[in-house]
């Protein structure tokens, strides 16, 4: 076993258990736990963002950013606000602040002033609207943890087959322009296994009542939440490939930066929570 993949299996073994506790908590003693522990992962995610940046010479506040991104997450979760946003409007943010983002850094000079309100204003935002859906998810409904552990290890499992049956089988690539290392093979990998785990973990977790609407409402939604799981690492690969970083950071070790790990589950949020109300 290669040191990297030891690291990451050390990082998943320990970082696993607590973010699966985290969720099933929620709250304790009307303290929002899991609302908390989102924002510390926007703030982080943030920081990453800016930090990226920073190194390519965009001159942003980095502290105060991150802590944008964190007071967003209380705001669109509902928590200490007053701010009532559309759940919908909440997507198209997210999408649109990303998209704005990498058309920023690809076309405007590094030192321009737009591109510097572009990063502080989008890159919070991106991490925010879309993160927020998981409070969001926990609390619709009494099978709310269940749904947020569906999508977190149907993501996870999806992640994992894509890299490893990339690194054995890969060689046409994906997307080169997006990113430099992902292959057709290892996107086939992760849709195949998102699909088989997301149908696995509804029997187990869900529902046992698999009957042939359900089997293909399941079916299109392990699809989804593969697609739109790479979607969003591709458009984190482009980021970092536009700001010359390898990895957003090295926080987690085998794994790289929060943004890194978040990118996959990010994206696939919303169409859960959308999936849930169908």
């Amino acid at each position: 076993m290669n040191e990297k993949l030891l690291q990451r299996s050390i990082t998943t073994f320990i970082g696993l258990p607590m973010v699966i506790l985290i969720i099933w908590i929620n709250s304790y003693k009307n303290i929002p736990i899991l609302i908390i522990f989102t924002s510390i992962i926007a703030f982080f995610a943030t920081y990453e963002i800016c930090k990226m940046a920073k190194k390519e010479n965009i001159q942003v506040n980095t502290l105060f950013t991150s802590f944008w991104a964190s007071i967003l997450i209380f705001s669109a979760t509902g928590i200490h606000s007053n701010i009532n946003l559309n759940i919908i409007s909440l997507w198209i943010l997210g999408k649109m602040s990303l998209f704005l983002m990498i058309l920023g850094i690809s076309r405007l000079d590094h030192r321009s002033k737009t591109l510097f309100w572009i990063i502080s204003i989008c890159g919070p935002f991106y991490v925010s609207a879309l993160l927020s859906f998981a409070p969001i998810i926990r609390n619709i409904n009494q099978n709310g943890f269940e749904w947020l552990l569906l999508v977190f290890l149907s993501t996870s499992i999806g992640d994992s087959f894509a890299l490893i049956f990339g690194k054995l089988f890969g060689k046409k690539l994906l997307v080169p322009t997006l990113s430099p290392t992902k292959t057709w093979e290892g996107a086939l990998a992760n849709l195949i296994s998102c699909t088989t785990s997301t149908g696995i973990f509804y029997l187990l977790l869900i529902s046992t009542d698999f009957n042939s609407t359900n089997f293909i409402k399941i079916i299109i939604l392990g699809i989804g939440i593969s697609l739109f799981g790479q979607i969003g690492d591709l458009m984190e690969s482009k980021i970092k490939r536009l700001l010359n970083s390898k990895n957003s950071s090295n926080l987690l070790p085998g794994h790289g930066g929060v943004l890194d790990r978040i990118d996959s589950i990010v994206f696939s949020l919303p169409l859960v929570y959308y999936f849930i109300q169908w």
